[in-house]
């Protein structure tokens, strides 16, 4: 299983694995072109899925347009195992 923190900037968005060796540098880098880091991190054994987790929660933001639900999701990890 790899950790991924995402990062977006208007209607874009990517996202790095946490234990990569290039992950601070990539932080880096994208903070400077301006995207913000998410507050949650998503555990999935594949990239694919966790942009599939991801999108899930940008369909609810958008659906739901609210604080509260930022905040629930603030410091949450999602996983994959059951």
């Amino acid at each position: 299983m790899a950790t991924y923190q995402f990062f977006t900037r208007k209607k874009s968005y990517t996202c790095l694995q946490i234990d990569a060796s290039d992950y601070r540098e990539g932080e880096s880098q994208l903070l400077e072109q301006g995207f913000e880091k998410e507050n949650f991190l998503i555990t999935a054994p594949e990239v694919a899925e966790a942009i599939q987790k991801f999108r899930a929660v940008e369909q609810c933001r958008h659906k739901h347009q609210s604080g509260a639900f930022d905040f629930m999701f603030d410091k949450i990890a999602f996983s994959s195992e059951r």
